[in-house]
């Protein structure tokens, strides 16, 4: 597989760098280090690595007094949703039937 991505600011954004990795699998999850190899940034393969989310905390004053509906993909809505589905809405799953 061949990797190409921007290895700048607006200033040299056409300087790009191109990587061949082999044996890339559908579940395969890359990420591009900060260090350098010969000039070009490394690119790890981290699909074994365990990554997860830790320490979010909610306000619940915040939360309640919230006054716009999600999705729970997290978008926010424009308005009180129309559409059956379950929303969140003041910190609760508000249904939608």
């Amino acid at each position: 597989m061949n990797f190409v991505f921007s290895i700048g600011s607006a200033s040299n954004a056409s300087a790009n760098q191109t990587v061949d990795i082999e044996r890339v699998k559908k579940t395969s999850y890359f990420e591009v280090s900060s260090t350098k190899e010969n000039g070009k940034f490394t690119v790890n393969n981290v699909t074994s690595t365990v990554t997860r989310i830790e320490g979010v905390e909610a306000d619940a004053q915040q939360s309640k007094s919230d006054k716009y509906y999600y999705t729970l993909s997290g978008q926010r809505l424009t308005g009180k949703p129309t559409q059956r589905g379950v929303y969140i809405h003041a910190g609760k799953k508000i249904v939608v039937k």
